[in-house]
């Protein structure tokens, strides 16, 4: 049996409402980023946004939930 690894890709557009954290299964380009921005915008009337691709990462590389929280808990 093959493994298929699927990948995440996440994008981070902050606004003045906060920030908004988008996954998606291919990689952003450059024009798709602008285009994102520019609808974004426009949708939620906001001024100024800024987008950013931050990472992909392999979906078996994904923290659970439980993993996640104890994380938060060693930090404080």
């Amino acid at each position: 049996m093959k493994t298929i690894k699927l990948k995440v890709h996440t994008i981070i557009i902050t606004h003045k409402h906060g920030e908004d954290v988008f996954l998606t299964k291919d990689n952003p380009t450059e024009m798709q980023l602008e285009e994102m921005k520019k609808w974004f915008a426009k949708a939620y009337e906001v001024g100024h946004v800024d987008i950013q691709y931050y990472r992909y990462e392999n979906v078996t590389d994904l923290l659970s939930c439980n993993e996640m929280i104890h994380k938060f808990r060693n930090m404080c």
